[in-house]
């Protein structure tokens, strides 16, 4: 099922964020300290709370997978990880008039203005101002959870990635404590004893926040299919942090993040993802035009 709704705000499921739905799939209007802030309340309310970081490619996604696009909008907090986001909330914020011609017209020259303003100038958008970077996020909240006491484990991305990504945090936050677990290679293809044992490693250690870096959208569900048995008090799917925590592959330098083009970096180390790119950078804008020309 394609939804092809217009953005709507709405109450978020954490009080006193706004969240909106941008083609379906719902993301909050929330900064990065406000996130931060967020997340850390969530250790202390006695609940357990799921942390997703949609990106463009993400929203392409949910459209055509009804369970990942609810497990998104269940979720505690969905964060704007992705400039592509804060373009299309803007974008689709705007009013155009009734006649086809002009309609078409506007949208075209509003596009253009709107991507300008993604690269020079996004802190000017009126719905949502900057992105939130999963792998900022989990950064800050191992130096958050080495000044007060709080547990971390780091799951996925390959026992390599884990073990030197959870190494790297250990260095810049000595008294972190922290544990890790490579987890299966593949998630759908895992055992029912394999994700038993897994369970169990993270109960044991009794996390208060859970990091999962598998495959996008896997991830989520996965996360969402088994709060209920984990000891943890935040749970929040990664993607490829540990990749990029651990220095396995480089992030963006700061010029091309400054101007909303990690994707062009992305591309560039690793071709093998232009068809992600792809979706990333041209079916979504397409789909975002579509939406906008065909909704009044």
């Amino acid at each position: 099922m394609i939804i092809m709704r217009r953005n709507i705000t709405a109450e978020s499921k954490s009080p006193g964020i706004n969240r909106e739905y941008i083609l379906g799939l719902a993301v909050d209007r929330i900064d990065y300290q406000t996130a931060l802030s967020k997340i850390e309340s969530y250790v202390c309310d006695g609940g357990k709370h799921l942390v997703v970081t949609p990106y463009a490619e993400s929203v392409v996604a949910a459209l055509h997978d009804e369970e990942f696009r609810e497990v998104v909008h269940n979720s505690s907090l969905s964060v704007p990880d992705g400039g592509s986001l804060l373009a299309a909330s803007e974008y689709l914020s705007y009013r155009l008039p009734k006649n086809k011609l002009l309609r078409f017209s506007l949208s075209l020259v509003l596009g253009l203005f709107v991507g300008a303003r993604l690269a020079l100038a996004p802190s000017s958008f009126k719905s949502i101002k900057s992105r939130v970077s999963g792998t900022d996020l989990v950064e800050s909240l191992c130096k958050l959870s080495s000044l007060k006491g709080y547990k971390v484990y780091f799951l996925g991305g390959g026992a390599a990635s884990a073990s030197e990504a959870a190494g790297v945090m250990r260095a810049k936050n000595p008294k972190l404590m922290i544990q890790f677990d490579g987890g299966p290679a593949r998630l759908r293809d895992a055992s029912k004893e394999v994700i038993d044992s897994v369970i169990k490693s993270i109960n044991d250690f009794g996390p208060d926040f859970l990091f999962v870096a598998f495959k996008p959208v896997e991830q989520e569900k996965w996360l969402a299919a088994h709060m209920g048995q984990i000891n943890a008090k935040v749970f929040m799917a990664v993607g490829g942090a540990f990749n990029m925590i651990s220095g396995r592959k480089a992030r963006a330098p700061k010029i091309l993040q400054r101007f909303n083009l990690e994707w062009l970096w992305r591309l560039m180390i690793e071709p093998s993802r232009i068809g992600r790119i792809f979706n990333a950078v041209i079916v979504f804008p397409w789909l975002v035009f579509k939406s906008k020309i065909s909704t009044r």
